[in-house]
């Protein structure tokens, strides 16, 4: 289920940044927002964790992002992963990063960390409507 992760970020950076024929939206993309809703709205929270926010080519792909309702990360990126489930904080899915700042997590043990740790250093983390 983790490739998931890479056929938006794909797809998106192809319409956005390729400008041959074969793109039909071809230089008419200025700014690209994804929104997402409980289920959803994870999703994207851990695509931006996870680093896909950085296309192959090493161009940012979505520039803002709103994910409503949306607060743990979901259990897609190990073997035999399945979506959804109940919200307790050890249970898989929630025991990633929860938090958009700098954050210490203490109660598991975690130490210092973001949503936005991968995309800081390379300066591709998108705007996010919190």
């Amino acid at each position: 289920m983790g490739v998931g992760f890479a056929a938006p970020r794909d797809l998106v950076n192809f319409l956005r940044n390729d400008s041959s024929a074969a793109n039909p939206l071809a230089s008419k993309i200025r700014w690209t927002i994804a929104r997402g809703e409980s289920q959803s709205g994870d999703y994207l929270r851990n695509y931006v964790h996870l680093g896909f926010n950085s296309s192959e080519d090493g161009k940012q792909v979505f520039d803002g992002l709103m994910p409503v309702i949306a607060m743990r990360s979901i259990a897609m990126n190990f073997r035999f992963a399945a979506p959804g489930g109940l919200v307790d904080l050890y249970e898989i899915g929630l025991d990633g990063v929860n938090w958009w700042g700098d954050y210490d997590d203490r109660v598991r043990g975690q130490g210092r960390h973001s949503l936005l740790e991968r995309c800081a250093p390379v300066n591709q983390c998108p705007k996010v409507a919190k």
